[in-house]
């Protein structure tokens, strides 16, 4: 399972410098990080997400040409890494993950597993070892 992550879960779990969290849990799966949300993370300067920039667990994604026409055909208060993150997790079939519930709206409608911080942290709470849960 490929795992495309949204600004908005990195930033949450590098504030609290805990991305280990993220890391124990989808272990043994890629973790990527659209293009468009890197420049993102790139882009606000906070000190936080040097620790996210500076991950080398993480790896780079960007779209392609249908992935273009499928992010421009989506809903207009979606920011560009969201849209992203949409266009390609419903080309490549990977699980989006993210906290914009206008985003996770837009999944469902386009038939994209989602994950959100509420069920990553009930993930983390209900099992005894973060590494041998799987998400569905």
């Amino acid at each position: 399972m490929n795992i495309v992550f949204d600004t908005n879960i990195l930033s949450t779990f590098a504030k609290i410098n805990r991305l280990d969290l993220l890391f124990k849990l989808f272990n043994k799966q890629e973790l990527l990080i659209p293009v468009v949300v890197l420049k993102e993370l790139q882009d606000s300067k906070q000190e936080f997400t040097q620790i996210i920039l500076n991950n080398k667990s993480f790896k780079t994604i960007d779209s392609d040409k249908e992935k273009k026409d499928l992010i421009l055909s989506l809903k207009v208060g979606l920011g560009l890494g969201e849209k992203e993150c949409l266009a390609i997790c419903k080309n490549k079939n990977y699980v989006f993950v993210t906290n914009d519930e206008i985003a996770i709206k837009e999944a469902k409608k386009l038939g994209i597993e989602w994950l959100n911080l509420e069920i990553i942290l009930n993930a983390l709470k209900t099992r005894k070892n973060p590494q041998q849960t799987r998400i569905k």
